[in-house]
């Protein structure tokens, strides 16, 4: 049965591979100059809506983020800052730091997104501001993270 599935993975690779390329040929020929009418869809609006579902995103990740960061632990629970403050052979050390910069960035890291956070809070509060959320790009964004792209 594995035999069978890996031939059958084998022979879709190629077809994947040519649609895919295909694919980026035409998004490639869309795009490629500018359209005669300014309304109507080109890279820029692309680009656009990308960045506003992406906005919208942070914007929600960032309060999210914010929320448990401040949150009260369980009873025996550490505080995020304690866990990142934590010495290197202290418990959980799964995924410790293995260099000094990567503490210090956290550690720089950290007010940054929580100020971003209460700043966004704070202007919706006393303005007109809405959330990004309103009419933007649906489906909406999501953040993930790819290890491909992470650097070392």
């Amino acid at each position: 049965m594995r035999a069978e599935l890996r031939s059958v993975a084998s022979a879709e690779k190629p077809a994947k591979v040519t649609r895919f390329l295909e694919w980026i040929s035409r998004l490639i020929s869309r795009f490629a100059h500018p359209p005669a009418n300014p309304g109507d869809l080109a890279w820029d609006s692309h680009r656009w809506t990308r960045y506003r579902a992406s906005i919208a995103a942070i914007d929600t990740l960032l309060r999210q983020v914010a929320v448990v960061f401040r949150a009260t632990p369980e009873a025996d629970d550490r505080k995020y800052q304690q866990l990142v403050d934590r010495p290197v052979d202290t418990h959980p050390r799964a995924y410790p730091f293995v260099r000094a910069s990567q503490r210090q960035l956290t550690t720089a890291f950290n007010p940054a997104v929580l100020n971003a956070a209460d700043t966004r809070v704070a202007a919706s509060q006393t303005t007109s501001l809405t959330a990004h959320h309103d009419r933007s790009p649906k489906p909406g964004s999501s953040l993930r993270l790819d290890r491909s792209s992470q650097g070392s």
